[in-house]
């Protein structure tokens, strides 16, 4: 069992799984991934108001190495793995508003379309990419922009334990999303070679 951060805000309502699954459709028809061994797995907690979102972003292959290297012997008791020994380097804790909305993972990126403050302020879709290869290539290489790392603050954390710093680096790429396309009704799936961003439309009926 692995520990999970705490935080102080008191109108945390649910928290939700999303996670990168394979198929298992014989080929062609299979889903592709280049790394499956580096999926992604996302913790959502959500609060009261959906105004304020915990977010954590965990490589899958952040748990089964510490499984690997920490065996434990059939019929021992369940062991709980502090959040210290695994989550502040291997996971990335982040705050998300409101204005965020989540789409799909697939591998090792999630897609997030998120909207700025103002009424005429323009969408931005941004790709969070975790494969540990393609990071570290691009740091060498000066190629994509590499976040390296994230920090929560005291307000969410609380003055005692100070704030929640992890370290785990991830490509982010953003992108601009055309006019027209407002905030609230949206959907957005990524797959191994694109993105497909759709807008649901509701028409009034009369009788």
């Amino acid at each position: 069992m692995f520990e999970l951060p705490e935080f102080i805000h008191d109108s945390v309502r649910s928290a939700s799984l999303r996670a990168c699954t394979l198929q298992t459709l014989p080929s062609p028809q299979a889903c592709f991934y280049s790394d499956p061994a580096n999926r992604l797995i996302c913790v959502l907690l959500s609060t009261i108001t959906g105004l304020l979102n915990f977010v954590i972003d965990v490589p899958a292959c952040t748990l089964t190495r510490y499984i690997a290297a920490h065996p434990v012997q059939p019929g021992a008791p369940t062991v709980v793995v502090p959040w210290e020994a695994w989550g502040t380097h291997g996971a990335r804790v982040t705050v998300s508003t409101g204005t965020a909305r989540f789409g799909t993972i697939s591998g090792s990126r999630r897609v997030t379309a998120c909207w700025p403050s103002g009424a005429d302020g323009h969408g931005v879709l941004t790709v969070l990419d975790y494969c540990p290869r393609r990071v570290a290539r691009a740091i060498a290489r000066g190629t994509a922009p590499v976040l390296h790392g994230a920090e929560v603050g005291v307000e969410f954390t609380g003055a005692d334990f100070g704030p929640l710093r992890t370290t785990l680096p991830c490509i982010a790429t953003e992108t601009q999303l055309p006019d027209g396309i407002a905030q609230g009704r949206d959907i957005a799936w990524i797959c191994e070679n694109g993105i497909l961003f759709a807008q649901v439309r509701l028409r009034s009926i009369r009788c």
